[in-house]
């Protein structure tokens, strides 16, 4: 049995990407398999299931890159694509603008809370463990 045919020719199958047709085909040969007189059919075809699920996914998986690559393509090289005249272009692009020399400013500095100047407020109410906190939130 190849790796490549042989859970499709097992399910009695076409190598497809449906994963609803590969489950039909499994419950199909299922119900044809006596599980207790043949214990290996049923393990043959549960591991060509798992692996014929596997593969449709990657099958469905490789067709949707291959379409968005497809799309992708078509998105460089369609009509309306960014086309550039290299003759027409200028040699030297325009020069920017400067930026206004206030828009870079740093807000004016706050006084720090270790400076002597700032009055410490009143401590805040006694917590459950006796602490009391301070309205920063400092304990």
């Amino acid at each position: 049995m190849s790796a490549r045919h042989g859970p499709w020719r097992l399910l009695g199958l076409a190598p497809t990407e449906d994963i609803r047709e590969v489950r039909r085909a499994y419950a199909a040969r299922l119900k044809a398999i006596d599980v207790d007189r043949d214990p290996q059919a049923f393990i043959a075809l549960r591991e060509a299931f798992e692996h014929a699920q596997h593969l449709a996914r990657w099958m469905a998986h490789q067709r949707e890159e291959e379409n968005l690559e497809a799309q992708a393509l078509e998105m460089a090289e369609g009509p309306g694509s960014l086309q550039v005249d290299l003759v027409d272009a200028p040699a030297h692009p325009p020069a920017a603008e400067p930026a206004p020399s206030n828009s870079m400013r740093m807000p004016p500095r706050l006084p720090s809370c270790s400076s002597a100047t700032i009055s410490s407020p009143a401590p805040g109410p006694p917590r459950p463990n006796g602490r009391r906190c301070s309205p920063i939130g400092a304990c």
